[in-house]
């Protein structure tokens, strides 16, 4: 397990000295950042960052693209690199949208955001069928179904209001800013 992690944190480092990518601001790819302890727990992300998420998904389908002929035949790879290409391209759509999105961009981010969940329980019920903790349906995904519904909806008008508006978009340099700011001044 340990020096499959290794590897997969070299493979981040080389990826990441590509022109346009980067390394996920929460440090290297380890057991701890992936909540893989051992195979007998649940695995579960321990970053706070919406972008660390966008860079490691940009990085796993690049990863993934690169192994394709034999990803394909895989059921569950193959449909994490399709949800992963999926979810990329749903954030690509929403984060170069503006405010109100056209009928074209919340279709297809509307589309591919329903797409990505219906692959997940996929591999949800593949691994639950095979007795293994992994892809747990959480409460986030029905919160997502709404967004990407309304954005199917929305996609009936000239324009529709981009789902982002609504969420918490905070730059990553203003994280503890605030904190800071506020213990040095008098009460």
């Amino acid at each position: 397990k340990d020096s499959k992690i290794e590897k997969m944190n070299l493979d981040l480092k080389a990826w990441a000295k590509k022109v346009g990518n980067s390394m996920p601001h929460s440090g290297r790819f380890c057991s701890e950042r992936i909540g893989l302890t051992s195979y007998q727990v649940q695995p579960d992300a321990n970053w706070s960052k919406h972008d660390d998420t966008r860079i490691y998904h940009k990085f796993l389908e690049d990863w993934l693209t690169q192994r394709e002929a034999e990803v394909l035949r895989d059921p569950v790879l193959s449909r994490v690199l399709w949800a992963v290409r999926a979810i990329n391209r749903v954030f690509a759509v929403l984060y170069q949208g503006g405010l109100w999105l056209t009928q074209d961009e919340a279709q297809e981010a509307g589309k591919l955001g329903r797409h990505w969940l219906r692959l997940y329980a996929e591999v949800a019920a593949i691994s639950l069928k095979a007795g293994k903790l992994r892809f747990p349906i959480v409460v986030k995904h029905h919160m997502l179904d709404h967004h990407f519904r309304d954005l199917l909806a929305g996609s009936q008008h000239v324009w529709t209001w981009n789902c982002l508006a609504d969420s918490v978009q905070m730059d990553e340099d203003f994280i503890g800013h605030t904190a800071r700011l506020s213990r040095r001044v008098s009460p």
